[in-house]
């Protein structure tokens, strides 16, 4: 989840993220990240989430 994303927080987003049951949902905070993250630090952290990601899927 982006930090500093003011349009869809974290509370809104929890309810709907609860209802995925085929996988393990981690919910990650993106340091410095609005809604749509292209901070650098966002982008980096979303890159090394979504590479360990597929790595856990692919085990």
């Amino acid at each position: 989840m982006p930090e500093k994303d003011r349009w869809t927080p974290l509370h809104l987003s929890t309810p709907f993220l609860d209802k995925i049951k085929k996988i393990d949902v981690q919910i990650v905070s993106l340091e410095d990240g609005g809604h749509y993250p292209v901070e650098q630090t966002a982008l980096d952290q979303m890159l090394i989430a979504i590479v360990m990601f597929i790595n856990k899927v692919l085990q």
